[in-house]
């Protein structure tokens, strides 16, 4: 039985090189801002530890992974209601980006 669902499996960020950063278009910078924000940890984010953990052990570990999840998929995950959608869609709001799951939310 595997209880600890921890750093082993979280995705760690990488440094972008700065210097490069300047000869940039602003289109170019947002679409980087972007990539960055979809690779941040669930667990850098302001969401509740329990639920975290719960999308950590259904393989959901940055705000890209949990954006681009279904609202199928995530309705099937059991103690994920839809407070908590409502609140992880706030959150991937926060940093830029939009929730696959918000969509079909609103085509229900």
């Amino acid at each position: 039985m595997h209880l600890h669902v921890g750093p082993k499996k979280r995705k760690r960020r990488k440094a972008v090189d700065i210097d490069w950063m300047q000869f940039w278009s602003p289109s170019e910078l947002r679409t980087q801002e972007l990539e960055k924000n979809k690779k941040i940890s669930l667990s850098n984010t302001a969401l509740a530890l329990r639920v975290v953990n719960t999308l950590e052990a259904e393989g959901i570990l940055t705000l890209g992974d949990l954006a681009e999840s279904s609202l199928a998929k995530l309705s099937s995950i059991p103690n994920l209601g839809y407070l908590t959608f409502k609140k992880c869609a706030v959150i991937i709001n926060e940093y830029g980006l939009e929730a696959k799951f918000v969509k079909d939310m609103k085509d229900r």
